[in-house]
């Protein structure tokens, strides 16, 4: 069994607190955590700081199921739910699979400024920041870019703020006024929106669609509790 995929608990004996995960490799991920913690390095400090006042003894770890790879996050998702793991375990994160809402300490942050300290960037890998920085929401341009921006602006009829020529309102107007939509143009819109109401409320969902939707719906119910933790 330690050597399948699935979801386990780390639990301590002492106050019942669990810690809930998912690994590939349930033997290995086991031996990942105890190492780590013996030598108090584990990146779990809420964790690592009880076992060290209870003890190795007081840690009981324990596969909770065995499923396929592909679903390991959905059954984690589920079980840190299931049992508010975040709110009365030893888990930081509500979203599965994610490092989401985590709150790192101040030797954490100078440890991973450190690691990023000498850090060579290419003037490929600078020109790639560049491109993703262009499209980043909330970036001020520059004076120039804005006039810029302006002038190509001018004389696109589809630029944002653009404004229509009397003579070209005129037109617009004239070219809308007296047209109607005939009795059966009608008919054929009404059947044709009963159609696809008929053929939504008549569909149903395969059991592996419905479970990817509720995988779907978990993850956004944890990642809104999140924004709201934060």
């Amino acid at each position: 069994m330690l050597n399948q995929a699935g979801v386990y608990s780390i639990t301590n004996k002492s106050n019942g607190k669990r810690y809930i995960g998912s690994a590939v490799n349930l033997g290995r991920r086991f031996e990942a955590h105890k190492n780590a913690l013996r030598v108090g390095r584990h990146h779990n400090t809420y964790l690592q700081n009880s076992f060290v006042k209870y003890g190795e003894a007081s840690f009981e770890f324990k596969p909770l199921l065995i499923c396929e790879k592909k679903d390991l996050i959905f059954f984690e998702q589920r079980t840190i739910d299931a049992l508010n793991a975040c709110a009365t375990g030893y888990n930081k994160c509500p979203l599965a699979g994610s490092a989401l809402g985590i709150k790192r300490s101040e030797e954490t942050k100078v440890k991973m400024s450190a690691a990023q300290a000498g850090r060579v960037i290419t003037e490929e890998h600078r020109k790639k920041l560049s491109v993703v920085a262009k499209g980043r929401p909330g970036r001020k341009h520059t004076a120039e870019a804005k006039s810029r921006m302006s002038a190509l602006a001018v004389g696109n009829k589809h630029a944002l703020g653009h404004r229509h020529s009397e003579g070209a309102k005129s037109k617009i107007s004239a070219a809308k006024t007296g047209h109607t939509i005939t009795k059966e143009t009608r008919d054929k819109l009404s059947f044709s929106g009963k159609l696809v109401w008929a053929s939504k409320r008549d569909r149903s969902a395969s059991p592996e669609t419905k479970k990817r939707m509720r995988a779907a719906w978990v993850l956004r119910r944890a990642a809104k509790a999140a924004r709201e933790c934060s």
